[in-house]
């Protein structure tokens, strides 16, 4: 389980255009992930992958897929080393579906060298 902060979107197709996509209510966005750690070296690289799927609606006018959201009530099951892994792929197959509170934001939302709270300020949107 990945936790992310706010995260953005680019929308496909047009001109682009990054969206802050947040889940209505301000609960926390966490996506599912997969972990590995490689010690082939004895540096110990740790490893992540964000798994994606098909975007719900609500993101689909955004783009075609997105991370799969992982609906903030059973955070524990996801933490809990004991809770069965088909269970938890089945809640991957289904992601969270919203409602979402989604604004474009600019394009300085693109550089890892911002990170001030100006980035969320909402923007019109670009045109084609």
């Amino acid at each position: 389980m990945i936790q992310s902060h706010p995260p953005a979107a680019w929308r496909t197709g047009g001109a682009r255009q990054p969206w802050h996509i947040a889940l209505a209510g301000g609960s926390p966005l966490s996506f599912a992930a997969l972990w590995e750690r490689h010690d082939k070296s004895g540096d110990g690289l740790e490893t992540f992958t964000i798994i994606t799927t098909e975007a719900v609606e609500g993101l689909a006018d955004i783009h075609h897929r997105q991370p799969a959201i992982i609906h903030p009530d059973p955070f524990g099951d996801w933490l809990d080393l004991a809770s069965p892994s088909e269970q938890l792929l089945n809640r991957v197959r289904r992601p969270c579906a919203g409602p979402f509170e989604n604004r474009p934001v600019g394009s300085r939302m693109n550089s890892v060298a911002n990170h001030d709270t100006a980035l969320l300020d909402p923007v019109c949107p670009a045109t084609p």
